[in-house]
């Protein structure tokens, strides 16, 4: 959900609130082996972060969609600079990404 701009915060037992991450928005699709993260854009993700493949890959159900944000905790904050540094992974790293996706791309189209 995104957020939205008030003058004052509604009150009453009807709401309830949770924090403003600081991080990216993340749809992350899991069928089988084959991971795709994407951003609410429809950007792909996984090739700045693997390691969330991975967390993905080793839970337990085989096959959903989860929505979520992706955020980098430093020294007890959430830090926003370190997550864009993701953006520009070591180039051995997301080539090893780009091809992981062009793979799940092709077997997911079969499907």
């Amino acid at each position: 959900m995104e957020a939205k701009s008030v003058d004052e915060i509604p009150i009453g037992d009807q709401w309830q609130y949770e924090p403003k991450w600081d991080g990216f928005r993340c749809i992350a699709f899991r069928d089988g082996a084959n991971v795709y993260l994407q951003s609410k854009a429809g950007q792909p993700l996984a090739r700045y972060f693997p390691d969330i493949v991975d967390a993905i890959r080793a839970l337990p159900a085989k096959k959903f969609v989860f929505d979520g944000e992706l955020a980098i905790p430093i020294a007890g904050a959430l830090s926003f600079d370190e997550l864009q540094l993701r953006l520009n992974p070591a180039a051995s790293r997301t080539r090893s990404a780009i091809l992981f996706e062009e793979t799940f791309a092709r077997t997911s189209s079969r499907a």
